[in-house]
Formats: C-alpha cells, structure tokens, sequence
C-alpha cells in the first residue's frame, strides 16, 4: 500500500502528467490511498474516491457515481454575439427557462454569458434527451434573432460535487463567505 499526499502539487502541467503516469503505473498492482485537492487529480488518477468537508466524510464511490447522486445533469453555456444587447440576452435567457429547457436554473449570468444547470430529470419527471436537447440548441444557434455565439453542453463536473458539498459544509460551520 502507498500513501500519497498531494502529489502534483506545485508542479508546472508537464511534470504533473509525468507524475500522474507514474501513480497509474504503479497503482496496477497495489494499493493506493491520494490526498489531493484537485478535482482533475482525483478524477484523473481515482477509481473510488471520498469528498471530505469540515473533517467529515461527505461521500464515497467512483467518480461517475458522485456525478449522476450528487449533480445527476448538465452544466450548458451559452455565449452570445458581441453585438447582441440585454434584451436579446434576455430573451435567450427567458427562452431556455420557459420553452427550451424549462427544467434549466440559471447558474450565472455575465454580461453575453449564460451559464445553466440542467438537472438529469425535471420534477414533473419529463426529461430532454441529449439529442434533444443538441436539436433545440442547434435551432437557437441558427436563429439570428438569438445571437448565439456558441454553445457547450457539458456533464455536471467533480469540482461541482465538491463545490456543493463546501458549500453546505460552510453553511453547517456558520461560515459566509460572501
């Protein structure tokens, strides 16, 4: 068995992925238990991993478990034409909300950018399909009234797992770190 605290830490991108090779060589034929704070660490490297907030274990399972319990959706961007004004992004974002996706949250909102989250089912029960919901993408993007730039439709990432996790951990702490 090898422990192995924070193994990449500090290190330029080229000896990280030197030494994350190297942990995946070795972990063929032996134990390994990883410390890390880096969600592209854990998820490059680990087959079963545990997110700790405050000391405490918050969870455990492989990468793809944590995703589909945890987030269980998509994270969908929407970049906008330079030249759209606030009331195309607007529009777009009423769009999505409403008619499109109306499951979607809005998670952020900068300036021409939108960032939603989509969760895997809508409390109705009714979900989009990927290929659903790529259809109804591709028909924004070729709307000229729209002005969509470009888009990217993404499962929910670790980082978010943990990022939720943290925040509930601060919450339960009394922490605020607004």
């Amino acid at each position: 068995m090898l422990l192995i605290d924070e193994s990449s830490s500090g290190m330029d991108p080229s000896a990280r992925r030197k030494i994350w090779d190297l942990i995946a060589r070795i972990s063929e034929n032996r134990s390994i238990v990883l410390t890390t704070h880096s969600m592209e660490e854990a998820e490059a490297l680990c087959t079963r991993l545990t997110i700790m907030v405050g000391g405490r274990m918050r969870c455990i399972g492989s990468v793809q478990h944590l995703k589909s319990k945890y987030l269980g959706g998509y994270t969908l961007d929407l970049q906008l034409q330079a030249s759209a004004s606030p009331a195309v992004s607007e529009a777009v974002k009423n769009h999505v909300l409403e008619t499109a996706m109306p499951s979607a949250l809005l998670a952020e909102q900068h300036g021409l950018f939108l960032r939603f989250s989509i969760p895997r089912a809508s409390p109705d029960g009714v979900s989009l399909s990927l290929g659903d919901m790529f259809r109804v993408l591709e028909a924004m993007k070729k709307d000229a009234s729209m002005m969509v730039q470009e888009y990217s439709l993404a499962q929910s990432t670790l980082e978010q797992v943990f990022i939720q996790f943290a925040k509930e951990g601060d919450q339960s702490f009394g922490w605020n770190n607004e």
